[in-house]
């Protein structure tokens, strides 16, 4: 590990964070963004992945008007794809509720994509959205939904999930615990040489 907290080992390398005992919400909210991110990646990188079979590219999506909000906060259309699977996490307290998209082809050639939301969020109307080629049409719900989640109130003045309305609670287990059972998550295979004992100060 460098001074600046880059790692450099090829294999096992992870990163510990030391948190403040005292703010146990924020000990909370990390352990349970870290336990659904690599889930929310993959889920991202299958439902939006640029592939052959549709043929996007980067120009393709700065096509789309990004979000704007009144305190100048911009939201790209890739930025609203990660925006609505953060908050899906959020609202599933604990359990990854992901979004549905669906889309067919139009008889003029275009694409209908369709975008429900889990039915725990108050947004019960699916967005619906048409482009010529499918992926747009995806990235494009995802902007609208986004507009509607920050005008009723689901994101904050930053667009991020209001994640202090949906905080899970801290269960019975100490901190020290939870830290423990962490670092046993990050490496997965322990032995000897993996060990290392510092000495007291």
């Amino acid at each position: 590990m460098q001074s600046k907290g880059r790692a450099r080992a090829k294999q096992n390398a992870a990163y510990v964070i030391l948190i403040d005992k005292s703010n146990e919400n924020i000990f909370s909210t990390d352990l349970f963004t870290y336990h659904n991110y690599e889930e929310i990646q993959k889920m991202l990188q299958e439902e939006f992945s640029i592939d052959n079979d549709d043929d996007l590219n980067t120009n393709d999506l700065n096509q789309l008007e990004p979000y704007r909000t009144d305190n100048g906060v911009v939201i790209s259309a890739i930025r609203a794809a990660q925006i609505i699977y953060d908050y899906c996490t959020i609202i599933g307290n604990g359990r990854l509720c992901p979004p549905r998209i669906l889309y067919h082809k139009t008889d003029h050639g275009t694409f209908s994509s369709i975008l429900s939301m889990p039915a725990n969020c108050p947004i019960r109307d699916d967005i619906i959205c048409e482009n010529r080629r499918k992926k747009l049409a995806k990235f494009e719900c995802c902007l609208k939904m986004v507009k509607l989640l920050h005008e009723n109130g689901e994101l904050n003045d930053d667009c991020l999930p209001c994640q202090t309305r949906f905080l899970m609670m801290i269960n019975d287990i100490s901190i020290d615990q939870q830290l423990f059972k962490l670092r046993d998550e990050l490496f997965e295979t322990k032995d000897d040489n993996t060990m290392e004992i510092f000495p007291k100060q």
